[in-house]
Formats: structure tokens, C-alpha cells, sequence
């Protein structure tokens, strides 16, 4: 830690060095390991002011208006950013660490703050103070040259003072020039894969040779194409929103159909808004800005004749609902009401009459399901790309060159690893595995970044060591973003399994480990010095084996997953039968949740320490979700939750619950024999509240089963169907 270049930033927040408080007592400290939580939201409050201004400072230095103050939220700062680059042009380097230290204040109350974190922020934050606060440096040395009195310290609430346009011109350019150099070696190259990497942060107008070579066609990148032909064939005003979530490919696409089909998507015929990256207005704020450029379209303009928008679903909601109760926008609403894009899984919507299309990239998911399992060809693709072998690829040129000169880093032994297809297989089932068993989102943005943290470990020896290598790292770094948090709860190591038992009795009693890794994983030379070692019984070499060992054999190894995958698949097409065994284990459970005294009833409420316990008769008639047989005519599926709509018609009133794989598995377990505590009451809540309302549903009045706790005596209380003698119930002994 560089006490030095954290002075600044105690002028900048008006604090002595000497002064009692949580930061400055960490930086007089000099010690990165010292860095608490208190201090880590303080230095967050900081880094939004010192963004802000930044901004001021560039906007006075190119003499354009300053982005408006609002902009500069804590849930804003990332698309700030953006624009701070967009307009001011900061160097692709600040802009880099503005965004990784963006990234981990996002994640500041959900991941631990290890001591791998804590060296990675402050390292980061260093630099940024030095991009920010070196160039005032320069600047107040060039205008203190004849002054008796210094410039007054920067101050949080300060105004920018004027500054020397001529030298921070100079400082600005050498720091833009210099952010364009090729990478020069392997790594460097991985860097671009990075969230915080520039290259990752897609811009409308501009489509780099990276883009350009990672580009991977997609179902809706031919139906933009064809709604941009339908927009040009029309003399009308046309609308084109291209909704979804942040990290998508929304920009992407855009800048590739721009480069590609330039005679479609051109600013002489169309407007382009990209929400994550634009404002029209920068006093604006974003649902203010979309109203602007809604507005032609709305009012049926036709300069330009078609206006094409990038929109992040949230926003384009936040625009619904505000006019929903303005009135305004009628037709805009209406596109956006009838292709219910808020409420189902639909990826194209096209209104005829208002010459609007509306695309939704959150309609399809990123892979795919059939009756011989899930798989993802968009991510598969995009991994292929990384580790094909051809000269076109600039991570594989690198590599290649250093390889054959010898280099046999952790990182280049795992890109070796990559270039197995059926490594690559591997890793994109157990990708979406994670993604549908802890419900996740994986963006374009997030993939890449996933694959620099599986390629390159934090300390890239060249002594190459277990916990460095892919398969370890899958698992082991659950700091590093939700997805490699939620594979580390799926650490295959947690789990017991005879066979994995097996390999594990195997690998402890051989006294040839090279020759089990050749016949369970792999024969790449690289990968099997490493099981020379005397060390091979250590902790590290066993759980790489195994992780390893997991990855190559997914499928056998994770029979109750793919069983879901199954009843998912068979769900959507509308096999019955299938289906029908499903319900056998739902009657089960729904039997045995809370009990049943006797066949045909069930207890109201979980069993307690009341003397006695009330069940009553339970008469539903299996039921199912609308979804069921959607796409009974398709082979593959692409556009579905991965969830079951199940459940009962009780006195003519459906009651269903959607299973997602937790409940799914929990029912299946249930099933099988296990008796549901506590903890699955407490997990289980949805079930409980369907099972609660499978009971509300039923009729109470003219049966009930009134159970003695303590003898187990039973009665049963019902009504007759012709009382006589003025008798309302009859009471009987049933045991």
C-alpha cells in the first residue's frame, strides 16, 4: 500500500493525516489487510464523489456541458462511467479501473472481503487516484510557476477552478494513445475478457476486430435483420426496441448490423438510442431521455423514418408505468402491453397497424433443452471461439507463440485444457446447471469474465500447482462473481456418491497416479507432469482429481438433475405419461407433508403439542399449467422457464405451484422417504403456502377427521345427508 497516493484523497475529503476516522486511520496505517468494512463504504462515498468530479474537471477541460449531477447514483455509476468515456474521452485504462472498482462496491454487502479482494481494491483504487489526481498535479504545478501563495486543496464541495486546457490536453492524449497498444503477450490478451477490460463494454457506434471475431450469430439477430427490411420497405414511421438485461448483446448486435448490413441500420434513415450507453440530454434523466426519443415515432415522423432502441427491461417498465397514468404515449403502451413482454417468454413481437417490433432477448434462454438433455450452442460457441486453434485467434496466436517457446504457466496449461472439446462440453453443462439450479443469469459480459477467472489463477507461476488449474478453479473462487459463488455451492466435492467414493478409494490406494489420470481424464503431457509429484496425496491433488473427474462425466453423475431436465422437457412438449409419473410423487408428498391420518384426508396444519389434530377430506383432481404441451410440435426447446406448473382442481378452483429445481428436488427426496423437518418447512415456504391453499380450497363443513393425540384415537365427525330427529352431525369411531 502506497501511502503516498492516498494523501490526496484525505485532502479531497478534508481530513488530516493525524485525524480520528475509519479511512484515515487505514491509510496512515499503510497496512491493505487493515481495510474493514466501515472503511470500504467510506471509500465508496468517496469514489462517487471523486467520479463526479472527474466529470466537471473533464467537462471544463473539452468545454462541454457537464453530465447531470443525478446521474451520479450508486446504482448509476457503471453506465456514468460510460459516459464520462463516451463524452470526455477518459483513457480505456481509467475507465477500466472506475468499473472494477465500480464492480466491487456492487458486491460489497454479498462477498466476503478476503484478503484476495482487499490487495485486488486497493491496488485498483491506487491507480485511479493516480489517473485522477496526478493530472491536477501537473496542472497546479504549471499554474503555482511565479505564485507566492499555493492553490487552495481540492475540496469535495469545490467547484472546479480554472484549469490549463494546453497541458492537460497533452496528458490526456498520451494517456488515449497509449490505450490502444495491442496486447503483447497471453495474458495481457485474456485481460480483454474481463468485465473491467474496455473491450467488453460494447459501444453502438463502434465494432472492434475483437467484437468482431467473438461475434456469434443468434435466432434474433435475424429477426432484427428482418424487422430493420420490413422498417425500410414501409413509408411509415417504424419503431424497433431491442429489450433485455444488462450484458446481453443488445449493443453488440447493434454495432455488428451496422457494420455489416450498413445500407439497414444507418444515421441517415434511423435514430439509435442505446439506453446503457446514450443520453440525448445530459441534464436528463434516462425516463426522460427515452421520452424524447420516443416522441417522433409517437407523433409519426418521419425524419428519421425508423428509430431503433437498446432498452434494458427495468427501464422500458419504469416508462410503462409512469404513463400508464399520464395518458401519453398511447401507442408506444400499446406495442408494449400487447407483446406482454413483462409476463412471458415471448421473443418477437411485431404490431402491424402501429409499425412497431418489438424484440426481447430475455424471451430466449442461452441454452437449449431436448429429449436427450440440455445443452447451449451460444455459449459453446463463444468458448470454441477462445481456444479454436486458428491463426484468426488472437488468444491462440499468443499462446501458440509462447507454448512452442516453452512457456507452461498455469494459465497456458488451462487454455490447453480448453482446446478438448469435450473440457469445453463440460464446462458449459455445469455452467448452465448452476444457472437453472440457483436460478442465474449469465450475460455475454459475465461468460467472458467467467473465463478469465477459470484460465487465469491469481498467482500464474510458472512452478504450476493443483488449486491453479481449471477444474480447481471452477470451484474454488466464489469471491470472483455470483456464478462462481453459486458453482461453489455446487462443488462436486460437497457431494456423496458411491462412484465418486470409488475413484477416491482408487486414486488413495494406487501407487501409479499417472496411469489413473490417463485412463479417467486425460492424456495431455502438460497436465500429467504435474502428477510426477511426491506431493500427489496431498488435499489439492485429490480434489482436482476429482472435480476433474466430475466434469467429464456430468451426466452419470447427476441423475436427480437430469431427471428435472426430463420432466422439464416432456412438461413443455405434453407427453402425459411421462408427466403422469411425476404426479405419482407429487400425491405422495402432498400425502405425506404434514400426514394423513387415514387414506383420503389430510391435516390441516403441521402436527403441534394440541391435544388433538383436525384433518379433512382431500379430493383434488391433478391439474397442470397452461404451458404444458406449448411446443408439442418442436424438438428443441429455447424459449421456457425451467420450472413445473403443477397441481390440483379442488371444488372447481385450480390450485398450482411452479417448481423450480429446489422444490423439485425436495418433493422428490419427500417421495423417497424423507420425512420433512423444520429447516424444510422454513425452505420450503411456496410449498407450504400451496399446501395451505389446497386445504383452504377444500370443503370443512361436512367432514372433519378429529384426531386424539395422545391415544391415537379417531372420530369422525360428518354430516348426514337427511338429518332426522334434528341431528345437524353424526359423530363415529373409526379407531
Amino acid at each position: 500500500m502506497n501511502k503516498k497516493v492516498w494523501h490526496p484523497l484525505l485532502d479531497f475529503l478534508e481530513m488530516d493525516a493525524g485525524e480520528e476516522s475509519g479511512v484515515s486511520e487505514w491509510i496512515d496505517s499503510g497496512e491493505t489487510d487493515l481495510l474493514t468494512m466501515d472503511v470500504a463504504v467510506q471509500l465508496q462515498g468517496a469514489f462517487l464523489a471523486i467520479s463526479k468530479y472527474r466529470m466537471r474537471n473533464l467537462a471544463m477541460l473539452h468545454q462541454k456541458p457537464r453530465i447531470a449531477d443525478s446521474s451520479f447514483q450508486h446504482n448509476n455509476l457503471y453506465h456514468a462511467w460510460l459516459n464520462i468515456h463516451k463524452m470526455f474521452h477518459c483513457s480505456k485504462e481509467e475507465l477500466s479501473d472506475a468499473l472494477k472498482l465500480n464492480g466491487f462496491f456492487e458486491d460489497i454487502f454479498t462477498l466476503p472481503l478476503t484478503k484476495q479482494r482487499k490487495a485486488e481494491f486497493v491496488e485498483t483504487y491506487e491507480r485511479f487516484l493516480q489517473a485522477v489526481f496526478e493530472l491536477e498535479t501537473q496542472q497546479e504545478q504549471t499554474e503555482s510557476v511565479g505564485k507566492t501563495e499555493p492553490e487552495e486543496s481540492i475540496r469535495l464541495k469545490q467547484e472546479v477552478e480554472q484549469e490549463t486546457v494546453a497541458s492537460l490536453e497533452t496528458t490526456v492524449l498520451v494517456e488515449e494513445s497509449s490505450s490502444f497498444q495491442s496486447p503483447k503477450t497471453f495474458i495481457e490478451q485474456l485481460t480483454v475478457l474481463q468485465t473491467s477490460s474496455i473491450e467488453s463494454v460494447v459501444h453502438a457506434d463502434v465494432f472492434t476486430n475483437f467484437q468482431h471475431y467473438m461475434h456469434v450469430e443468434r435466432p434474433i439477430q435475424k429477426q432484427f435483420i428482418a424487422a430493420l427490411e420490413t422498417a425500410e420497405a414501409s413509408s411509415e414511421a417504424n419503431l424497433i426496441m431491442l429489450c433485455g438485461s444488462v450484458g446481453d448483446g443488445k449493443s453488440h448486435l447493434i454495432s455488428y448490423v451496422q457494420e455489416a448490413f450498413p445500407k439497414l441500420l444507418n444515421s441517415d434513415s434511423c435514430f439509435i438510442h442505446n439506453d446503457s450507453t446514450e443520453s440525448y440530454n445530459y441534464s436528463e434523466d434516462e425516463l426522460e431521455t427515452l421520452e424524447r426519443v420516443l416522441a417522433p415515432f409517437e407523433e409519426g415522423a418521419l425524419a428519421p423514418k425508423t428509430t431503433v432502441i437498446a432498452i434494458n427491461l427495468g427501464v422500458l417498465h419504469n416508462f410503462y408505468m409512469k404513463h400508464e397514468h399520464t395518458g401519453n404515449f398511447e401507442k408506444v403502451l400499446r406495442v408494449i402491453k400487447k407483446s406482454e413482454v413483462f409476463t412471458t417468454q415471448q421473443d418477437y413481437y411485431y404490431e402491424e397497424n402501429d409499425h412497431a417490433t418489438l424484440l426481447n432477448f430475455a424471451g430466449v434462454q442461452p441454452y437449449e433443452l431436448s429429449v436427450e438433455g440440455i445443452q447451449s450452442s451460444f455459449f459453446n460457441d463463444i468458448i470454441e471461439r477462445v481456444s479454436r486453434p486458428s491463426n484468426e485467434n488472437p488468444f491462440y496466436r499468443l499462446w501458440e507463440k509462447e507454448w512452442n517457446a516453452g512457456e507452461r504457466t498455469a494459465a497456458h496449461i488451462n487454455y490447453h485444457l480448453l482446446q478438448d472439446e469435450k473440457m469445453r462440453h463440460a464446462l458449459v453443462k455445469v455452467l448452465v446447471e448452476a444457472m437453472i439450479k440457483r436460478k442465474l443469469f449469465l450475460s455475454t459480459r459475465a461468460l467472458y469474465n467467467l473465463l478469465y477467472d477459470v484460465l487465469v489463477p491469481l498467482d500464474n507461476k510458472h512452478t504450476v500447482q493443483p488449486e491453479q488449474l481449471l477444474p480447481y478453479l471452477l470451484f474454488e473462487r466464489p469471491d470472483r462473481s455470483d456464478l462462481l459463488h453459486a458453482l461453489h455451492e455446487l462443488d462436486p466435492i460437497k457431494r456423496r456418491d458411491e462412484r465418486f467414493d470409488e475413484r477416491l478409494s482408487e486414486y488413495m490406494l494406487t501407487s501409479e497416479p499417472i496411469a489413473m489420470i490417463k485412463q479417467y481424464l486425460t492424456d495431455d503431457e502438460s497436465y500429467l507432469k504435474l502428477w510426477e509429484s511426491e506431493d500427489y496425496m496431498d488435499e489439492s491433488y485429490l480434489k482436482l482429481f476429482l472435480r476433474h473427474y466430475y466434469l467429464l462425466n456430468h451426466d452419470h453423475l447427476n441423475e436427480r438433475y437430469h431427471q428435472f431436465l426430463t420432466y422439464l422437457y416432456h412438461y413443455y412438449i405434453g407427453e402425459g405419461g411421462v408427466i403422469g409419473d411425476f404426479f405419482d410423487y407429487l400425491d405422495q408428498v402432498v400425502r405425506s407433508w404434514i400426514g394423513s391420518p387415514i387414506d383420503g384426508y389430510l391435516y390441516i396444519q403441521p402436527l403441534s403439542k394440541n391435544e388433538y389434530s383436525v384433518a379433512v377430506p382431500f379430493k383434488g383432481e391433478q391439474d397442470i399449467g397452461e404451458q404444458y404441451g406449448q411446443f408439442h410440435n418442436e424438438d428443441t426447446l429455447s424459449r421456457f422457464m425451467p420450472e413445473l406448473t403443477v397441481g390440483y382442481n379442488v371444488e372447481d378452483t385450480p390450485v398450482l405451484i411452479s417448481l423450480d429445481y429446489t422444490l423439485f428436488e425436495l418433493i422428490i427426496h419427500v417421495a423417497e422417504g424423507l420425512r420433512p423437518g423444520q429447516q424444510d418447512y422454513n425452505e420450503a415456504i411456496q410449498f407450504m403456502e400451496f399446501y395451505k391453499e389446497l386445504i383452504r380450497q377444500t370443503d370443512q363443513t361436512n367432514d372433519l377427521i378429529i384426531v386424539h393425540r395422545e391415544t391415537n384415537h379417531i372420530m369422525r365427525i360428518k354430516k348426514p345427508r337427511f338429518a332426522r330427529g334434528g341431528k345437524t352431525y353424526e359423530v363415529e369411531t373409526v379407531k
